[in-house]
């Protein structure tokens, strides 16, 4: 057992809390958020949501007088970044204490969301089941097809899946749908394959980065518009940095295959929504 306190604001099954509990000397858990005074004031690591230390906390070294490690549920780090206790505290020369993110832990949900989500718009379910539920009624072909085709199964297998940055999320994505037989390229920064890093869950991901057939680099621009013009579907996993904002606009849309998808598991300031919103080709029902 470990001699550590950790004090958690993360909401956890009852299984997890008691692990918890056999790991360390002692557990404070408040999924509420609200962290009694005992709480922190024995609290070695404090395991916390993205938006970091909670509000009621503004300087972490008078406060939580013993804490070592901010672990955050979470891959994003910018919000706990931004919040005054954290912010006071980088304003400080004392840099007793580590900011963690838990970068790898996701690979088990969001790629699996990527391949239900190719698999649902090339079979249109979300407007059938609407459709369905409004009209209590099988749609036709006609009512729920949104291209100049009539309606039909859209197979996956021999399209060419994008991968916009290559790491865990990409990776393990890539491996889950090259099983589909979809043919896999990637754009990192370097153009060129390298070795994953960071926390890797057995049996997920890409190694050695040798599943794309093909790498492309974000920074030349005529190898990034080569990357896009080959993606049926654009599978972007940025993170939010000045090189990745509004990355994809107008022009990088106009490079895409008609009928791409673009599916966006990485920041949401990949690109403007009003641009986006404006080339769809009917609302949203």
């Amino acid at each position: 057992m470990s001699s550590f306190i950790l004090a958690c604001t993360v909401f956890l099954e009852p299984p997890v809390v008691e692990r918890l509990h056999k790991t360390f000397a002692k557990v404070h858990y408040h999924p509420d958020g609200v962290l009694p005074k005992e709480a922190l004031q024995e609290a070695d690591i404090l395991f916390t949501e993205m938006v970091g230390v909670p509000s009621q906390i503004t300087d972490l070294k008078a406060e939580i007088p013993n804490l070592k490690l901010i672990q955050l549920v979470c891959a994003g780090s910018e919000k706990a970044l931004a919040c005054p206790a954290v912010k006071n505290y980088a304003a400080q020369s004392d840099r007793s204490i580590t900011l963690a993110n838990a970068s790898g832990i996701h690979v088990l949900s969001i790629p699996n969301y990527v391949v239900a989500s190719i698999l649902g718009a090339y079979h249109q379910l979300s407007r059938q089941i609407i459709f369905g539920a409004v009209n209590k009624r099988w749609a036709t072909r006609a009512e729920i097809e949104i291209t100049d085709k009539p309606y039909y199964a859209r197979s996956p297998r021999g399209r060419t899946v994008g991968m916009l940055g290559y790491g865990a999320l990409g990776r393990e994505s890539a491996r889950l749908l090259s099983c589909l037989g979809m043919n896999i390229i990637a754009a990192n920064t370097s153009g060129s394959a390298t070795e994953q890093t960071g926390y890797i869950i057995d049996g997920t991901g890409d190694a050695d980065g040798s599943i794309p057939e093909t790498y492309y680099s974000t920074k030349d621009r005529a190898s990034f518009e080569a990357f896009l013009e080959r993606c049926d579907v654009l599978v972007s996993s940025l993170p939010n940095t000045s090189a990745t904002q509004y990355l994809i606009g107008p022009k990088e849309f106009d490079l895409l295959p008609k009928n791409a998808l673009l599916i966006n598991i990485g920041r949401g300031n990949l690109v403007k929504s009003g641009q986006f919103l404006s080339l769809l080709p009917v609302p949203l029902v």
